[in-house]
C-alpha cells in the first residue's frame, strides 16, 4: 500500500500533511526516477509558489533543471511534457480539495499517470532522502517555460486544443463556464472563443484562497444558476486543476464525465469514427 501517494498524486494539507520536506524529497526522487529536464504547472492556490520552489531545489539536487509552466490546467502539463521532451511533468494542485490543501501529480515522459511499480520506487527514494538533512537553498528557482522558445505554456496548450478540433466550428453557441477560481481561468474561455462560442465566464477571479469555494464542478449549483441567467445553451463547470468537468443542460439536467464519454463515444460510432468501437478509459474513471 502506498505510503505518501493517495488515488492521484501526493496530496495533504499544506505545512502539516505537505511539507517543504517531502516535497523536495518528491523533487529529487522525480529527477533520479525519470531523468533531468522537469516542467511544473501548478493551479491558483496561494502555496503554490513555495511548492515550485521546493520542487525545484529538489531536483537541482539530482541535477536536473525544473521548467516553470505557471497556472496551467493538469491535462496540459501531460501534454507539454510529451510534445516538448521533457523526462517528467509534475502539476502542484490538490484538484477539487479547499484552499488550504495542495498536492503534487507525476507524469511520465510520455505524457501519461505514472504505474504502480513507477509510485513504488518514488516513495522508496523518498523515504530514503527525508532522513538526509538538508538545509533549502532558496536561490534554486524553476526556469521560465519561455525559455525553450515556445512561447508560453498556456499559450502552447491553447494553440494545441485548438489545432486538434480545427474542424470544430461553435459559431452561434452560447457556453457558460465555471472556472472555480482556478487553472483554466484563461485557457478554456480562451479556446472556446477561438472556436467560435459565445463565452460566459464565471469565478475567473483567483485571490489564492478561493479555488473551489462553493464553484466549480463539486458546487454545480453554481453553473446551473450561471447558465439560466445567461441563456447560454449548455454549460461546463470544472474542479481546481481543470482535469474534470461536469456538464450542466438547460433542461436542469447534469452530464458528468463519464456520462460524457459515452455520448461522445455513441456520437461518434453513429458516424462511424469510432475505432474499432471501443473506449479506453483509465482507471481513475468513476463508473
Amino acid at each position: 500500500m502506498a505510503k505518501y501517494f493517495g488515488t492521484d498524486g501526493v496530496r495533504g494539507e499544506y505545512g502539516v500533511d505537505l511539507t517543504d520536506d517531502i516535497v523536495i524529497a518528491l523533487g529529487r526522487a522525480a529527477a533520479k526516477c525519470f531523468g533531468t529536464k522537469i516542467v511544473i504547472g501548478r493551479d491558483t492556490r496561494g502555496s503554490g509558489p513555495a511548492l515550485l520552489k521546493a520542487l525545484s531545489y529538489g531536483i537541482s539536487l539530482e541535477g536536473g533543471q525544473a521548467y516553470d509552466a505557471g497556472i496551467i490546467p493538469t491535462p496540459a502539463i501531460s501534454i507539454l511534457t510529451a510534445n516538448n521532451d521533457f523526462d517528467c511533468g509534475i502539476v502542484i494542485s490538490a484538484s477539487h480539495n479547499p484552499p488550504q490543501f495542495n498536492g503534487i501529480k507525476f507524469f511520465h515522459g510520455s505524457g501519461r499517470k505514472l504505474y504502480e511499480a513507477e509510485v513504488d520506487k518514488v516513495e522508496e527514494l523518498v523515504d530514503k532522502f527525508l532522513t538526509q538533512d538538508l538545509k533549502t537553498n532558496t536561490k534554486i528557482f524553476a526556469k521560465d517555460f519561455y525559455e525553450l522558445g515556445h512561447g508560453s505554456a498556456q499559450d502552447a496548450y491553447i494553440t494545441f486544443i485548438c489545432d486538434a478540433f480545427s474542424d470544430l466550428d461553435l459559431t452561434g453557441i452560447k457556453i457558460a463556464v465555471d472556472c472555480a477560481n482556478g487553472a483554466s481561468y484563461i485557457t478554456t474561455p480562451a479556446v472556446l472563443l477561438k472556436l467560435g462560442a459565445e463565452v460566459f465566464a464565471i469565478n475567473q477571479d483567483c485571490d489564492q484562497n478561493n479555488i473551489n469555494v462553493d464553484c466549480g464542478s463539486t458546487h454545480i449549483e453554481a453553473l446551473q444558476l450561471h447558465l439560466q441567467q445567461s441563456g447560454a445553451d449548455i454549460g461546463i463547470a470544472h474542479d481546481g486543476d481543470a482535469d474534470r468537468m461536469m456538464v450542466a443542460l438547460k433542461k436542469g439536467k447534469i452530464v458528468d464525465g463519464d456520462m460524457a464519454i459515452c455520448m461522445i463515444a455513441n456520437y461518434l460510432k453513429s458516424a462511424d469514427k469510432l475505432p474499432n468501437n471501443k473506449v479506453c478509459v483509465t482507471y481513475l474513471s468513476n463508473m
